[in-house]
């Protein structure tokens, strides 16, 4: 990973989002994370191939296939969980009862970052920081208000 990859990610997310209507057509959950999301977390030196480091639908505790299911986990070699990810679509404001839901998928996982995004607005939280789910934010980027 490096800031010029990262960059260009975001690049090619704002050119997405500025190209295409934005309509529930075109930004369904799937079509945000394969044109939006996808880009952003392959930026960041993750590769989606790799079930070794990423696993989709699947509980990051490890438990049963299906009961809590995280749209992506992105994971360390050891097989611990590093980031989860929780994916809505584009045209979808992030409400409280997606913050739930995410805090939900990593209620007592020790370490690690969740996320909570729509391909435009990323939420990030720090599982180790003490405190409410809320406490735990990060931060929150836009990709097209940001700079």
């Amino acid at each position: 990973m490096s800031i010029r990859s990262v960059a260009r990610a975001i690049r090619q997310v704002r050119a997405q989002l500025e190209d295409y209507p934005t309509s529930d057509y075109w930004y369904n959950e799937a079509t945000t994370r394969l044109t939006l999301i996808d880009p952003t977390i392959k930026s960041l030196g993750w590769d989606l191939c790799d079930l070794d480091q990423c696993g989709y639908e699947i509980d990051p505790k490890g438990e049963e296939w299906g009961k809590k299911p995280a749209d992506y986990v992105l994971g360390a070699p050891s097989g611990r969980s590093v980031v989860v990810i929780e994916a809505k679509s584009l045209n979808r404001a992030l409400s409280t009862a997606d913050q739930e839901q995410l805090a939900g998928y990593i209620d007592g996982l020790p370490s690690g970052y969740a996320v909570l995004t729509n391909g435009d607005v990323w939420r990030v939280y720090n599982l180790r920081k003490h405190g409410d789910f809320s406490d735990k934010s990060v931060c929150e980027v836009s990709v097209l208000s940001d700079a």
